[in-house]
């Protein structure tokens, strides 16, 4: 049986919080930073918060990818190594070498759609990307022991258990299972609160988001939205060459259609969740009353091709 959970762990705080300092999030910018955001911004689409995913290469480099393994300093170098062997030969078997367990859905999540996405910038300049990542590594360690004391202050008093507590009362996997006819494709699902963040959830990868700890408010409705977005199965799409082709030529809007079809269901399956901020933050008023005309399908994903050629021809993505 699948688990929530919630958890506090330290580097995702710490990335934003000098992400911050960089200017290339809202926060107090620092001059002595600037040079290096300045960079980093130059990379345009290298780095970039944007719905319906976080993207970019230099984004999935330095925060998702360390965020989901939970590293400390001590696993910088470690970590540095990996990157380079992932940018040089894209490939994982770094990773999953040093973290086989948790890199152990790794191969179904970064499908060769999702490979293309994350690499299609980087092959402009890997040395300069590179060298950005091993600055923005050692900011990291420079700060990480001062900023302790700053993040266990802003996590004092707030009740992880009490929201795990909430959120696994609503047998969300259980519900997400009988809609789609099929079991969800991980063991667990993670939430790790981030005081720093102020976005309602960044995906960082199979079974583990971050959630800005001003929006637990909303925990319900993101571990629901999350968990949802996950029963689809990115490998599964892959296994269809006609998918596959159009992920690896238009990955957003194919998000941007499973996104919608998740907001779509849960009207219906969690009628608990009275208004939908995913709906609002992704812009897909459009697109789900377009998609209530649509009889719904037996599998989503035979459904997919044609919804998303359709969605095309009206401009709707």
């Amino acid at each position: 049986m699948s688990t929530l959970h919630f958890k506090n762990t330290q580097y995702p705080s710490t990335a934003f919080f000098i992400l911050k300092h960089l200017g290339l999030v809202p926060g107090v910018e620092e001059p002595v930073y600037q040079e290096l955001g300045n960079q980093m911004s130059i990379l345009g689409e290298s780095f970039a918060l944007n719905s319906p995913l976080a993207k970019g290469p230099i984004f999935t480099l330095v925060y998702q990818i360390p965020s989901y393994l939970e590293v400390t300093p001590m696993e910088f170098d470690e970590l540095f190594r990996s990157i380079i062997y992932l940018v040089e030969n894209e490939s994982f078997k770094s990773f999953s070498t040093k973290w086989p367990a948790e890199t152990k859905y790794w191969d179904t999540w970064y499908s060769p759609g999702w490979m293309h996405h994350l690499f299609n910038n980087l092959q402009k300049d890997k040395n300069r990307a590179l060298a950005i990542i091993e600055t923005f590594l050692l900011l990291l360690h420079d700060n990480w022991v001062d900023y302790s004391n700053i993040y266990k202050e802003k996590m004092a008093g707030f009740q992880i258990e009490k929201h795990e507590r909430f959120c696994n009362s609503f047998d969300i996997f259980r519900r997400w299972e009988d809609s789609f006819s099929q079991s969800y494709p991980y063991n667990d699902f993670t939430v790790i609160i981030c005081p720093e963040a102020t976005n309602t959830a960044t995906s960082l990868g199979p079974e583990k988001i971050v959630l800005g700890i001003e929006k637990t408010k909303n925990s319900l409705n993101t571990c629901v939205h999350e968990i949802g977005v996950r029963m689809i199965g990115l490998d599964k799409l892959s296994k269809n060459q006609d998918i596959e082709s159009i992920m690896i030529k238009d990955f957003d809007n194919i998000m941007l259609l499973i996104e919608t079809e998740i907001c779509f269901r849960k009207q219906s399956i969690f009628p608990e969740i009275r208004v939908d901020s995913f709906v609002d933050s992704n812009n897909l008023h459009d697109l789900i009353a377009w998609r209530a005309t649509k009889k719904s399908p037996d599998e989503f994903i035979n459904s997919l091709i044609n919804w998303y050629k359709e969605a095309k021809g009206l401009s709707l993505i």
